[in-house]
């Protein structure tokens, strides 16, 4: 049975960061060949559109979630077999739609593809830089209850790598020794007091 290194974050991050990259992409360049248009003038409705796309994100998230957890468990990582599944499945799940929410908004403010891959990159380095930030301890480490600290606390709150970087370093913490018994379902709230 292995543990998952410290520096296991920014991959796990990366995993998850590689579609947010290739809807943004796909989202522009759907837009500068006009396909978009094109499908309006043969009759289909804009909030069929979007509900296909949207659809699609769900569809591919679930299952890139799902990749990421079944290979943690199949490679003996203690983060994937102590934690709860569903905590687990969920926590990267809920980043890469928040991913993709943050996709669908990038897109509304780009035109052309080659400035899409400029931004997915460069929101990707931001957050590698801000998980290294969080996987410290700061601004996570309790020291938050009031003040500037908390100030801090609040906004990078906002950002949801920080908020993976953060949950799974509660998952390493709840399993760090090899009796440790990791999270379950009904303790998923119980590093948020």
């Amino acid at each position: 049975e292995s543990r998952i290194p410290e520096f296991a974050a920014p991959f796990l991050y990366a995993v998850g960061m590689f579609n947010f990259v290739a809807t943004l992409i796909a989202l522009v360049t759907e837009r500068q060949t006009g396909q978009r248009q094109g499908m309006r003038n043969a009759g289909m409705l804009e909030s069929s559109f979007w509900i296909s796309w949207y659809l699609w994100e769900v569809v591919t998230n679930f299952m890139t979630s799902s990749f990421i957890v079944l290979f943690g468990i199949m490679f003996q990582f203690r983060i994937f077999l102590k934690n709860n599944y569903g905590l687990t499945f969920f926590l990267f799940f809920l980043f890469q739609m928040t991913m993709t929410s943050l996709a669908f908004i990038f897109f509304a403010f780009m035109r052309r593809p080659q400035a899409a891959v400029s931004i997915g990159f460069f929101v990707y380095f931001l957050g590698y830089i801000m998980i290294a930030v969080v996987v410290s301890g700061w601004p996570y480490d309790g020291s938050y209850e009031n003040g500037l600290n908390y100030v801090f606390y609040m906004i990078l709150s906002i950002f949801p790598w920080n908020l993976l970087a953060k949950g799974l370093t509660d998952f390493g913490d709840a399993t760090a020794t090899k009796e440790s018994p990791g999270l379950r379902w009904g303790e998923r709230s119980s590093y948020c007091v």
